[in-house]
């Protein structure tokens, strides 16, 4: 059987068609592992830096280098302001207070309360990267006060 040219252009079409699909098929699991590596990475990153992820959580917060960067005035720029902690505040630590580095240090505020008869604040934080490097953690903060400290809400 002799094909016309539009046959054969049917055909080759069609093959070509058939083969596309196939790799597309086999280059599937390809991507879907790819896609989960770069999801590993991207948790990763995020559990070993408390910036990364208190932005994980709250995607409205503009992007800072580093914890110590999110002043009082630079968090009022962004629309919040300073409250006492409470729960979903942002809790930011200066450099160097209360247990953070040079860098400071940023977390979420899960539960707070002041503790009249001891005088103390219980805070408990969702956080990263806080005691043991590339973890994500809740942990209960007793201070006597807020000194290296700020929540803020918008």
């Amino acid at each position: 059987m002799i094909l016309g040219p539009s046959i054969r252009t049917a055909v080759t079409r069609t093959a070509l068609t058939a083969v596309a699909v196939a790799a597309l098929m086999a280059a599937q699991p390809a991507a879907t592992a790819a896609n989960a590596s770069s999801s590993q990475n991207s948790q990763q990153q995020v559990a070993c830096s408390c910036v990364l992820y208190v932005r994980s959580r709250v995607p409205s917060l503009p992007g800072l280098a580093y914890a110590r960067d999110y002043t009082e005035a630079r968090m009022r720029s962004f629309g919040y302001k300073k409250v006492n902690p409470t729960a979903g505040a942002i809790l930011v630590w200066d450099a160097n207070q209360k247990g953070a580095g040079g860098l400071g240090h940023i977390a979420i505020v899960r539960s707070a309360r002041y503790d009249t008869r001891t005088k103390k604040w219980i805070i408990v934080v969702d956080q990263a990267n806080w005691g043991t490097a590339c973890s994500i953690s809740t942990t209960q903060f007793t201070w006597g006060d807020l000194y290296g400290v700020n929540a803020y809400v918008r």
